[in-house]
């Protein structure tokens, strides 16, 4: 459950609009050296390395009460497991899947 390496990182970039508030660009990432699930390093409960990308992209009122973004996650798609179990006395190996491409929107109020 311990990769040798791992890593991330985010970016931001802010871009004022004068009298109308403000739009925010932003990416991340990460990335995951291969990782066991197990104990005993077994290569069927192994996951490959593997990297995510996000983004964001949003405007914010000058009073910054109002928020309206938009996203997506995983842009790649990459398919990879967070965790994974041996049933093998039950005939097979329970994996649990990350979560695959993803977009949305959001839209904030702050009182």
């Amino acid at each position: 459950m311990s990769p040798e390496l791992t890593f991330n990182g985010l970016i931001q970039y802010d871009i004022p609009l004068q009298s109308n508030g403000a739009i925010t660009l932003q990416a991340d990432f990460n990335y995951q050296d291969e990782v066991y699930f197990d104990a005993l390093n077994n290569p069927l409960l192994r996951e490959d390395d593997y990297w995510l990308l996000n983004a964001r992209v949003s405007w914010t009122s000058t009073d910054e009460k109002w928020e309206v973004a938009a996203f997506g996650r995983n842009l790649g798609d990459e398919e990879y497991m967070v965790y994974a179990f041996d049933l093998s006395f039950f005939g097979f190996n329970e994996e649990m899947i990350g979560t695959p491409r993803a977009f949305g929107m959001e839209v904030t109020y702050r009182l």
